[in-house]
């Protein structure tokens, strides 16, 4: 490995207590062991084949989550408790370094705040993340937003999720609005403030009765994505 910086970032602490050094994408980390050995399966492993001098004196070179991702997961345990605001792009970066680094409990953490959050990533973000982390609820209320969109892919976003998505979610929308032409002649659109089930803030909506077509578009991704 060749040189590095360590004053790339605030987080290289020189003083007595237990440290370890990481480096991450170039970028040399100096940080408290406690929090990543007690909150993580990965790191507690490797740092439990390392003697104490070693693991202060030379880095542990981190694959998988670039030097942002990892200076997010650092900021959730030394700043994160006092911050009133944080940008979702933080909650992701946050969900990719739990995720890689088996930190599970920050992990839920990150999920619950983005589910929480007043500007969520859009439906093609979500199937994306869903995918990439595991997160499998995250993907039917998306497919289903998607489907009863107005406007159609278009080719960045087709090009993010796949072939095979594409495929599927085209086949749900022409059958989405044969049935929405069914109801009166019209595309029904959702009662719900959020495409997202979990994400109220609080707030209640009035109590609606879905449309015929509002409930075919969940039965159509249904169909078509989890029937197997």
């Amino acid at each position: 490995m060749g040189p590095f910086d360590p004053v790339c970032n605030e987080y290289y602490f020189d003083d007595p207590m237990p440290v370890v050094l990481f480096v991450v994408q170039g970028c040399l980390f100096k940080v408290h062991r406690y929090f990543l050995e007690r909150d993580s399966i990965f790191l507690r492993g490797v740092l439990s084949t390392l003697h104490a001098q070693e693991v202060q004196s030379h880095p542990i070179e981190i694959h998988g989550v670039s030097s942002v991702e990892f200076k997010a997961l650092l900021d959730f345990f030394y700043t994160g408790m006092y911050r009133n605001t944080v940008h979702i792009s933080e909650w992701i970066n946050l969900l990719a370094a739990a995720s890689v680094l088996k930190f599970d409990r920050v992990r839920e953490h990150a999920i619950a705040a983005i589910e929480k959050a007043s500007e969520r990533p859009d439906d093609v973000e979500m199937i994306v993340l869903a995918e990439k982390y595991g997160i499998t609820r995250w993907l039917r209320p998306a497919y289903i937003s998607l489907c009863k969109r107005t406007e159609s892919l278009k080719l960045k976003e087709a090009e993010r999720i796949g072939m095979e998505k594409v495929i599927k979610l085209t086949q749900a929308r022409e059958e989405f609005i044969r049935e929405s032409v069914g109801v009166n002649g019209i595309h029904a659109a959702s009662p719900s403030s959020s495409r997202y089930p979990w994400a109220s803030n609080g707030i209640q909506s009035p109590t609606l009765s879905p449309t015929p077509a509002i409930n075919e578009a969940g039965n159509i991704i249904d169909s078509i994505f989890f029937s197997e």
